[in-house]
């Protein structure tokens, strides 16, 4: 699905990272030392969501945070190289974070280890700067889980916008649950992390989203891999199936989906789930 992208900015606050995703040559177990192929790019869950927003057309900022190591201007570089306005990305003492992934020949992460303290740093020692750079923003908000839960209900009290939820990991999912009964944000989840907010056994996506948007969500919009995907809004409920596709790497999927829905918001409900299922399949199927 093509439509003309959402021309409302978008300010994207979470991590941005040096990323490093290996894919073995056959599948993975515990101990193994195998060939494949690698590479090193930006990362982060906002970073990833601000240069899905720009290529899609959608004006982006990133507000985040990197060391003062030679990686971190290579970053900024190729982000504003893509069209991410990176004039809110602090330089503090230290390395930049990195996350190193694993995946299986079919594209699932066997796993990732992340080392993710910049955005921490940032907001424990420059917070009233980010709230400034929250309440002067006209436009839509989207914060990744890296941010500390305190910093998160910060920027949801600032926010003159609407602001939306993306968990950074299936561990800091259940940080999540506090936020959107309190301030009733958008959330943008999987249904493994749905399950981890609502501390639930959901086995498909419909309950899992109406069940967040129960809590308190404004909008609960839930993945499910191949199978279905919902959105639960005052509108009603929406389903949609996702194209099948050959899967070359998970990896950054969902932030892709995310980003199809922020480019979207011109759309009606039901065409905003099938444009962001179109935006995630295409990074699938991607080399």
């Amino acid at each position: 699905m093509t439509c003309e992208p959402s021309t409302e900015p978008v300010l994207c606050i979470g991590a941005l990272v040096h990323d490093t995703l290996a894919i073995s040559c056959r599948p993975l177990k515990v101990g193994d030392d195998l060939p494949g192929r690698a590479a090193t790019r930006p990362g982060g869950v906002a970073a990833n969501i601000a240069l899905s927003l720009a290529a899609n057309g959608t004006p982006s900022a990133l507000l985040s945070a990197v060391g003062e190591d030679a990686v971190a201007q290579q970053l900024i570089n190729a982000l504003q190289a893509r069209g991410v306005d990176c004039s809110r990305v602090f330089r503090l003492p230290g390395a930049s974070d990195q996350v190193v992934t694993l995946e299986n020949p079919d594209g699932e992460r066997f796993a990732a280890v992340a080392a993710c303290q910049q955005i921490g740093v940032l907001a424990a020692s420059h917070g009233e700067s980010i709230i400034h750079q929250v309440r002067n923003w006209r436009g839509q908000v989207v914060v990744d889980s890296n941010l500390p839960t305190s910093a998160q209900d910060a920027v949801l009290l600032a926010a003159s916008g609407g602001v939306t939820l993306v968990p950074a990991s299936l561990d800091k999912a259940a940080q999540l649950a506090s936020l959107i009964s309190t301030h009733g944000p958008r959330v943008i989840v999987n249904l493994q992390e749905a399950n981890a907010v609502l501390d639930a056994k959901h086995t498909a996506a419909a309950p899992a989203a109406d069940a967040l948007y129960q809590l308190g969500a404004r909008e609960a919009i839930v993945t499910d891999g191949a199978r279905e995907a919902s959105l639960v809004n005052a509108n009603g409920l929406f389903r949609e199936e996702p194209e099948p596709v050959r899967v070359r790497s998970t990896t950054g999927a969902g932030d892709n989906f995310a980003a199809g829905v922020l480019s979207a918001e011109n759309l009606s409900d039901h065409a905003r789930l099938r444009a962001a299922l179109a935006a995630a399949t295409r990074h699938l199927a991607k080399q």
